[in-house]
């Protein structure tokens, strides 16, 4: 929710509309209720079975209005007024509209796709992808709680252990203690520090 209305006071696309795609698994459930709540003219369910509908325009260089499908219909790239992508790639149990034996396949150049499609918007992104992960950093849990500590958030310490003994369960233990809930402006820094501002157009 704090996404939603960061993106509503960011301002409106160019026909004066608030229209907030959220790209996320069809197994979302969280994502659709969301986009249920607030109605699907202001916040738009994205998933992998709109990737394969009829109508995507994607332009890498300038030259061209793109165009995406979401929830089944077609829109204008710039009506866009903000994204929020919920969905770390696309995985094969996302393609059950897929036949098997191109699953594999299609879910890596979906992925692709999506990679460079959320690359270019120039809406505001909340969490704009990295090469490695659809929605952000696919940082390690080290990773997470060094940063979160320089920016000021109180953290827990990361605990691993690995066991060498073969008569230890399964050989190896890891056991690890997740962050706090984050605050908003702490969250916002986290995002600055690892790529930048990330409310820019």
């Amino acid at each position: 929710m704090w996404a939603i209305r960061r993106f509503r006071a960011a301002g409106t696309s160019s026909s004066g509309t608030v229209l907030i795609v959220v790209v996320a698994s069809r197994l979302d459930q969280g994502a659709r209720t969301l986009a249920a709540s607030q109605g699907t003219d202001r916040v738009a369910l994205l998933t992998c079975e709109d990737l394969s509908v009829p109508g995507w325009r994607h332009y890498v260089a300038a030259g061209g209005t793109s165009v995406a499908v979401i929830d089944g219909r077609e829109v204008a790239v710039e009506e866009i007024t903000g994204v929020v992508t919920c969905l770390p790639n696309v995985s094969e149990l996302e393609l059950l509209h897929i036949v098997p034996s191109d699953r594999a396949y299609v879910a890596a150049e979906m992925s692709a796709f999506l990679l460079s499609w959320l690359s270019a918007l120039s809406c505001p992104v909340l969490n704009r992808p990295s090469p490695t992960c659809l929605s952000g950093p696919y940082w390690r849990p080290e990773q997470w709680a060094r940063v979160a500590s320089e920016v000021g958030m109180r953290v827990q310490p990361v605990h691993r252990r690995v066991a060498l003994d073969e008569d230890f369960d399964a050989g190896v233990e890891i056991r690890r203690r997740h962050l706090p809930e984050a605050r908003v402006g702490h969250a916002v820094e986290l995002g600055r520090m690892r790529r930048g501002p990330q409310f820019q157009h």
